[in-house]
């Protein structure tokens, strides 16, 4: 059989327009198209085309009164998200495999984007019955539990009792059937220094493994400490949101 050779799948213009990314990222200070064009062996029409690209998209920005442009805002918050993503991923990924071995489970690692949830990483779990990765996909926020528990602690102050209080619905932690059928999740909000909620530790198992006094008896206590572990890593301690709330 022959192999699948990864480049047949590769898009050259894209390529291009990558490796005038990269060459931006190593000018220091503002740049020329000509700069550019010289440096990449690339036309320089071609070159501008795409720099107006990316200057639509606020990846660089025209200098005034100059041909010079210079690094936009969205490459430098593209940038500060992904490393955002990676030392967040850093510090999880010990403790979702901890709540793994633990439970015998899979744990996610759940972040927000616009108005959905982007299951991000995960630790698979060792049975023989398991679910099919989720990592990639994108569930609006408020219909699975790891998005409501983002959303039900990230709420204005007038419409939270006290944000001490955390979230206290059994509802908001728990899903049955909202991933997929025969999929429950279990969920808990993971906070920043701001007292904000920039992620969730979701368990994902079969149905018939989360039960609700499998839940009460220790699936709930065991995510609730990594959600405190992880949270104190990122700066946050406040014990009270992390005690078991039903």
């Amino acid at each position: 059989m022959q192999k699948n050779n990864k480049d047949s799948y590769t898009i050259r213009t894209v390529e291009k327009a990558l490796s005038i990314l990269e060459a931006i990222s190593e000018v220091s200070g503002n740049f020329r198209v000509s700069q550019l064009s010289d440096k990449l062996g690339m036309d320089k029409s071609y070159v501008y085309r795409v720099l107006a690209t990316f200057e639509k998209h606020g990846y660089v920005q025209h200098v005034t009164d100059s041909n010079k442009y210079c690094t936009g805002p969205m490459a430098y918050e593209t940038g500060s998200k992904f490393l955002h993503q990676m030392q967040l991923l850093q510090k999880a990924k010990p403790i979702m495999e901890s709540v793994a071995q633990e439970t015998a489970e899979a744990v996610y690692l759940v972040i927000p984007i616009s108005n959905d949830v982007l299951f991000l990483e995960f630790v698979d779990s060792p049975q023989q019955v398991r679910v099919m990765p989720l990592v990639g996909k994108r569930f609006p926020l408020q219909q699975v539990s790891a998005g409501k528990v983002i959303q039900a602690h990230n709420k204005p102050q007038s419409q939270m009792l006290s944000r001490d209080q955390g979230i206290s619905r059994q509802e908001d932690f728990v899903d049955h059937g909202l991933v997929g059928a025969g999929i429950g999740s279990l969920s808990v909000p993971i906070l920043d220094v701001q007292q904000f909620a920039v992620a969730s530790f979701s368990l994902i198992a079969p149905d018939f493994r989360l039960s609700h006094e499998r839940i009460e008896q220790s699936l709930m206590e065991t995510l609730l400490d990594a959600g405190r572990q992880l949270s104190e890593k990122l700066g946050y301690f406040n014990a009270k949101l992390f005690q078991k709330c039903f």
